[in-house]
């Protein structure tokens, strides 16, 4: 297919036709002349700006807008909506948050449920919009395990009013959701399911069918995470008939009326670049994943394809391990030892973990202890416990009292104890806590 191209010089416009991707092929070639516009580094090259500066711009005549897009963002976001088979897709440069915020647009003042295990930006989101939150508490194990479809069915029974499911599949340690079950559900109860597909963008090249991008309302993709795309680049997939105005409406509310055209560009690029072979470099890293995980002598969680989430007791010391050898994970806990990979990781880069985990001297060991979220009890609007006057105290002193703060390891973004919720108990949860003063 062919996409109309612009670029300019000081003195006028030129229109050609180029294939590819529209935006990246607009912005690696734009010779925008003299710059009395933003940003303020005029697109010299200097330094980290060396290769990207140029890039760098503004709305501009022949640049587009996000959020009333008539010209190369809308037809690079046209172009995604082709490849993903969605209604309509959308171009994020905040990130999944900005996804979240404007997914969560369409049932705002409503009745949402949402899994408990959801980021933080739901649940801030949520408050935003007046939506009356209820929730899924995920079972668990070591770690937080995906919701069921039986959990589902039951809480629509029990909340016949809600509007939308609300879950996140694959979680951040890669447990995926029978999602073509969980799908056929919502329909049955007329609700929507919004998926916070965040860590699977890729999967959509591993299984079309049973991807999530296929099996829901509304999908977020931070596609960032594991493809070719700078970070804060997502996709918003939408299945349903709607309004592209109202979208964009809702996603300029909450973005940056100044949102990053090299971000928005490498979706772009990462949209065509699959499209071009990256597909079956995704599957062929997904077999090398696989392959490793073999050679690794510690207990792993079978997972979506891209990671390898180990569980072990010493989870801490082969974390430090790790740093120590040059290997950067994506996520440590306790009690497990998370790894994202991506087409661009190379052979060397396999081998060195391979010739790691084959070298150490960590002896496996079961962790003994079940993550649980605290006893609670909502007593005081979310916002209002966030923006109210608290004091610190500990853990154990925290009992009895309202939290003003998140409790919120990051990663993962979810927040393990929610403002404005009475602790009721605490299991394993120790060091400092925010809660309401006394006199409040």
């Amino acid at each position: 297919m062919f996409y109309p191209r612009f670029f300019f010089s000081s003195a006028d416009f030129f229109f050609v036709f180029m294939s590819g991707a529209p935006l990246y092929d607009l912005l690696a070639q734009l010779k925008p002349g003299l710059r009395f516009h933003t940003p303020g580094h005029k697109g010299y090259h200097g330094g980290i700006f060396r290769e990207i500066a140029n890039a760098d711009v503004t709305e501009l005549p022949v640049t587009d807008n996000l959020y009333c897009p008539q010209s190369v963002i809308f037809q690079a976001e046209k172009a995604a909506s082709s490849y993903f088979g969605s209604y309509m897709t959308v171009f994020s440069a905040g990130g999944a948050t900005l996804c979240i915020q404007t997914a969560l647009s369409f049932f705002k003042g409503k009745k949402v449920i949402f899994e408990r295990n959801s980021h933080v930006s739901a649940f801030n989101a949520a408050a935003l919009l007046g939506i009356k939150p209820e929730f899924i508490y995920n079972r668990m194990s070591v770690i937080p395990l995906p919701v069921t479809s039986e959990q589902v069915k039951d809480s629509l029974e029990k909340n016949p009013d809600a509007e939308a499911i609300f879950i996140t599949s694959p979680n951040y340690y890669g447990l995926c959701a029978d999602l073509s079950e969980i799908k056929k559900i919502c329909e049955k109860y007329s609700v929507r399911l919004v998926i916070d597909n965040s860590h699977g963008t890729h999967l959509y090249e591993i299984d079309r069918n049973s991807s999530p991008q296929r099996n829901s309302d509304i999908c977020i993709d931070s596609a960032h995470k594991t493809l070719p795309v700078l970070t804060g680049g997502a996709f918003l997939h939408i299945n349903f008939v709607t309004d592209l105005n109202f979208v964009k409406n809702s996603m300029s509310v909450f973005g940056s009326t100044s949102p990053s055209f090299p971000v928005l560009a490498s979706l772009d690029y990462a949209r065509e670049w699959l499209a071009h072979g990256g597909g079956e470099s995704i599957r062929r890293t997904g077999e090398s994943v696989s392959d490793l995980k073999r050679c690794i002598p510690f207990e792993i969680v079978e997972s979506e394809p891209l990671r390898i989430t180990v569980i072990d007791a010493n989870a801490g010391k082969l974390a430090e391990r790790m740093l120590e050898n040059g290997i950067i994970y994506e996520m440590a806990t306790p009690v497990s030892v998370v790894l994202l990979f991506s087409p661009f990781n190379t052979d060397f880069d396999f081998k060195t973990v391979k010739k790691f985990f084959m070298n150490i001297d960590i002896k496996p060991k079961r962790p003994d202890s079940v993550f649980s979220f605290p006893e609670t009890k909502r007593k005081v609007a979310y916002l209002d416990a966030l923006f109210s006057d608290y004091e610190i105290v500990d853990s154990e002193q925290a009992v009895g009292r309202i939290a003003a703060r998140n409790v919120l390891p990051y990663p993962p973004g979810v927040p393990v104890l929610l403002a404005g919720e009475e602790i009721l108990s605490l299991t394993g949860l120790k060091g400092k806590i925010c809660v309401l003063k006394k006199n409040l």
